[in-house]
Order: structure tokens, then C-alpha cells, then sequence
């Protein structure tokens, strides 16, 4: 019997969180058994490079195609238009607080969840400084913007699970190490083949799905 990690020594070894691990786990990522109501995983499940006969490039090449088709078929996130004069506002606040030139609402977001309370503490003072009418188009276009963040993670929701059915459908299954940047340079364990049961399970659903019958 191999060598068993924790979740923890999991995570260190493969340059992860423990989150991850364990969201990977639950999915079905990453193999793992149950001791009680902490996880074991083999280390030798962490360390299988290839998947199947596919090389570094040819994994690449697979989760490219995949990529595309799922985002080919994924309607595009229906944004909502923001309202007219939000943006030159909102850049008006962000100038006045000294941020630089070409900042966006990605970064605004990033910045405002590493200082917290303080980051909106000096946004609201400088707002208060602004006509009535300005601070209520900063309001709207500020749920406007929050909520097309939403609609924008639905749709990449979409896509990942749709990358996730279309790999198992050619045998592979995505591995932890997709989450490590340094992974989709070389392609090397990106990929790794699902086992016996997956397969069989796979073949059965499909096997028993009912025909569809055109509109």
C-alpha cells in the first residue's frame, strides 16, 4: 500500500490550498478515502504524469479544443448596461484617491477585498463629497456592475462544467494540478484517464439516456 497524505500534506505537495484540495476531493478531482472524517490520498494518485498514451502537448491540445467548443456553445452572460455618466464618475472618485490611470473594477474589487473596511471608509468619504444626484448614479451603477460580476461567474460556471462532461466523454479527467499555472506551460499532468468504474458509468448513463425527439 502507498504512501497516504492528509489534506494538508496533499496541498503542500502539489503547491495548492487545503480548500482546494478539498473541492477537488468532494468533486471527484481527486481521488481520496474517507479514515473517519479526515481525508487520505495516495501520494502515488499525486504523482502520475501522463494521462494515458497522451503526451504534455497532446493533453494541451485536448483541453484547448474542449475549452472552445464548451465556450462556443455557452450563451454569452447577458451583461446589463451601465448607466450613462457612471463610468467617467466613478473614475472622478478613483483619480481623487490617488489610483492610477486605467484602473478598473477588477482591480477596484481586488483592492477593496486585501484593505477592507478601510478601502471603503475612504471611497464613501470621497463620495460624500459629490452633489446628491452623483452619489445616487454611483449607487445604481455600483449594483449594476456587482451585478454583472454575477452573471459573469454563472457563465464561466457553464463553461468549466461543460469542459469537465466533454473531457470524460473522451476518457480524461481534469487533476488537481490544472489550478497551478505552472502546470499549462509544459501540460505535463494536467490530464489524467478516468478509471474502469468512471468509464462504465459514463457508458451506462449514456446508454439509458432517452433519444431527443426534434422541436
Amino acid at each position: 500500500m502507498g504512501e497516504l497524505l492528509t489534506v494538508k500534506e496533499a496541498a503542500a505537495y502539489l503547491r495548492l490550498s487545503p480548500l482546494t484540495i478539498h473541492r477537488h476531493l468532494n468533486a471527484g478531482i481527486l481521488k481520496g478515502a474517507k479514515h473517519g472524517q479526515q481525508w487520505r490520498i495516495k501520494r502515488e494518485d499525486l504523482d502520475k504524469p501522463s494521462a494515458g498514451e497522451l503526451t504534455p502537448q497532446e493533453q494541451l491540445r485536448l483541453l484547448a479544443e474542449v475549452t472552445a467548443e464548451a465556450e462556443a456553445k455557452t450563451p454569452e452572460s447577458s451583461l446589463l448596461p451601465l448607466p450613462e455618466g457612471y463610468e467617467a464618475l466613478r473614475g472622478k472618485v478613483w483619480r481623487a484617491l490617488g489610483y492610477p490611470d486605467g484602473y478598473t473594477w477588477e482591480n477596484y474589487v481586488e483592492h477593496t477585498q486585501k484593505h477592507g473596511r478601510d478601502a471603503f471608509r475612504l471611497e464613501r468619504q470621497q463620495e460624500r463629497l459629490l452633489p446628491v444626484e452623483e452619489q445616487e448614479l454611483l449607487v445604481e451603477g455600483i449594483r449594476i456592475e456587482s451585478e454583472n460580476v454575477h452573471h459573469k461567474a454563472i457563465a464561466l460556471f457553464a463553461v468549466d462544467a461543460k469542459i469537465q462532461i466533454a473531457l470524460r466523454q473522451k476518457g480524461y479527467r481534469l487533476t488537481p494540478r490544472f489550478e497551478n499555472p505552472e502546470a499549462y506551460i509544459t501540460g505535463e499532468g494536467l490530464l489524467a484517464p478516468i478509471d474502469k468504474a468512471e468509464k462504465e458509468e459514463l457508458e451506462g448513463a449514456s446508454a439509458v439516456r432517452p433519444p431527443r425527439t426534434p422541436s
